[in-house]
């Protein structure tokens, strides 16, 4: 009889709000779980990169947080020969691949909007108005929303220019290498996303 009367008092309501409850830390616990399991994993690179692959090598990577506690994506860097020398690696007229592994999903232009703010506190004015062309074109590029788990790629290939490549899809190449090394810069130039950051990608992480 008590187990009845109990039963017929809990409110419809009380019980979705219970099974709301319930779902949402399920699911908050899965994404806690993706993201420690992923950022503690060495990236591998992705399928999409063109040219030789064997020749490029991991330089570092580290995973990029918003308001300090957000897990945004995994940042990873490849190139031809592996430096700890900031200038070294983004003067290099070489092979070199920016990689970001989403973490959750966001919008390509937040990615870009940030990229280009980023190259505002990194590179001369100057600089920056000589690349407005290009960087106009970065924008447009990423033009489209990105899901957790997808990938995006900014690749430098000598004598060609800087290729963008998100979720899969080539989105195309923008001639020249200032842009891609301008790009770079905000992982590990003089102000960087982080200072953490910039360590992870320079490999100085133990």
């Amino acid at each position: 009889m008590i187990n009845q009367h109990l039963t017929s008092t809990v409110s419809p309501l009380a019980v979705i709000r219970v099974a709301s409850l319930s779902l949402f830390m399920a699911a908050t616990t899965s994404i806690i779980l993706f993201q420690s399991a992923y950022a503690n994993t060495e990236p591998k690179p992705a399928a999409e990169i063109v040219g030789d692959q064997s020749g490029l090598v991991l330089n570092g990577f580290a995973t990029r947080k918003f308001l300090f506690m957000v897990d945004v994506y995994v940042g990873s860097l490849y190139v031809e020969r592996k430096s700890r020398d900031p200038r070294a690696l983004m003067s290099a007229d070489e092979h070199r691949v920016m990689q970001f592994d989403l973490l959750r999903d966001v919008r390509g232009r937040r990615i870009a909007n940030a990229f280009y703010e980023g190259m505002q506190l990194n590179v001369s004015p100057e600089k920056i108005q000589s690349l407005e062309p290009q960087i106009s074109q970065l924008l447009t590029m990423f033009d489209q929303k990105l899901e957790t788990g997808d990938t995006a790629i900014v690749e430098y290939i000598p004598e060609v220019g800087t290729r963008v490549v998100l979720a899969g899809q080539e989105k195309g190449v923008i001639p020249g290498k200032e842009l891609f090394d301008a790009i770079l810069s905000i992982w590990i130039g003089e102000y960087p996303v982080s200072e953490t950051f910039k360590e992870g990608i320079l490999g100085m992480k133990s």
